[in-house]
């Protein structure tokens, strides 16, 4: 390859390469842009969730924690979830899917089967979808709100999230989803959550 050859491919990387914004600087671009109404650090139990959650609740004012409770997990992780927000006082709203949206996966299995790979959109609407549809509609107060969702997605996750790049920040409705963490990757995580001397799941 000749040195213009090499001073072209530099130029072309440079020209599409996908900036890697700060959690602070995703954060700030939502909060300017949207003026959401209500933050929520989405607390599945999962290490990257941890780690995303415990650095939002120290860094984004206002923020609040919420676990969506599909009723299909472990017990011992709707569990460790409550008593982690206690531990570190942070305000915990659970949504159920059963009881407070009325989803129940034993119902749904014996209308439309066991779920395979090609169900899980189905159950996603049904177990997940519905209740932060129910967790938004309860922290608005009117109808062109935006609420903050703060999610653990990191880039590095998998070959389909490592395609993520530039979405850090998109909406549903009145949904503002923030992959705030993004850049950060696993490795931050793990050494977060050693530096910060969590309980792991």
């Amino acid at each position: 390859m000749s040195g213009d050859e090499r001073m072209a491919e530099a130029v072309q990387t440079e020209l599409f390469a996908v900036e890697r914004p700060s959690a602070d600087l995703i954060i700030a671009r939502s909060i300017e842009e949207y003026r959401p109404v209500a933050t929520f650090a989405l607390f599945s139990g999962g290490d990257g969730s941890l780690a995303a959650t415990h650095w939002a609740m120290n860094n984004v004012p206002g923020c609040q924690v919420a676990h969506i409770n599909t009723g299909i997990g472990i017990p011992r992780t709707n569990e460790y979830v409550r008593e982690t927000c206690a531990r570190q006082g942070w305000p915990l709203t659970e949504i159920r899917a059963k009881e407070d949206c009325g989803q129940d996966y034993e119902e749904i299995v014996s209308e439309h089967g066991f779920p395979g790979p090609a169900s899980h959109s189905l159950m996603y609407r049904r177990l997940k979808e519905r209740a932060i549809e129910l967790l938004v509609k309860r922290s608005k107060t009117a109808r062109r709100d935006k609420v903050m969702l703060l999610t653990g997605i990191c880039h590095d996750d998998s070959d389909r999230r490592s395609g993520y790049g530039g979405r850090e920040i998109t909406t549903k409705g009145a949904q503002l989803w923030v992959n705030h963490k993004y850049w950060a990757g696993r490795s931050w995580t793990h050494h977060h959550l050693v530096s910060a001397a969590i309980p792991r799941n």
